[in-house]
């Protein structure tokens, strides 16, 4: 209804309330909390427990 692309929709981006009801964030609030889950290649954080693991390999 907003029109809105968010990109990055993932476990580590949604809040779950007592309700039940879903809220996505930002990688940004997300990713202090799970610093230990992502890996930097080439200055890039990447998901490294959520990724293919073709994806891992073929990085260079």
């Amino acid at each position: 209804s907003r029109h809105i692309i968010h990109r990055d929709i993932a476990a580590r981006n949604c809040l779950i309330f007592p309700n039940y009801k879903i809220k996505l964030t930002n990688s940004a609030v997300a990713s202090e909390q799970f610093q230990l889950h992502y890996y930097k290649i080439n200055h890039i954080q990447l998901p490294i427990r959520w990724m293919a693991p073709e994806c891992i390999s073929n990085v260079s």
